[in-house]
């Protein structure tokens, strides 16, 4: 079944969100431990994220369901505790290459 120019403008969009995260994996190697434990303050509280829209697109999505979705708080733990260890660039390189890029 083909997909609606909406579902393929949302898959663009995550895709974006993909590449973000990249570069914000591959700048934390460059940060004092005080900026990574701001940076992940920050991360932690920002909604919403990914687990939110996961629940949401997994959920009869009704206006209701995605309003709960959102106000529940879910932690991007993965780049969280990038950001709290001490990762070298190379540690951070092999993480960024074990996930394949996506298609575009």
């Amino acid at each position: 079944m083909p997909l609606s120019g909406e579902a393929i403008r949302l898959m663009n969009y995550i895709d974006d969100v993909a590449v973000t995260l990249r570069r914000v994996l591959a700048t934390i190697p460059s940060l004092t431990a005080e900026e990574r434990a701001r940076v992940a303050e920050h991360l932690l509280h920002a909604s919403p994220n990914a687990d939110d829209v996961a629940q949401a697109l997994a959920a009869k999505s009704s206006a209701e369901d995605i309003a709960k979705a959102l106000a529940a708080k879910s932690s991007a733990e993965d780049i969280a505790k990038a950001l709290a260890a001490k990762s070298s660039a190379e540690d951070i390189a092999k993480a960024l290459a074990a996930k394949p890029a996506p298609l575009a």
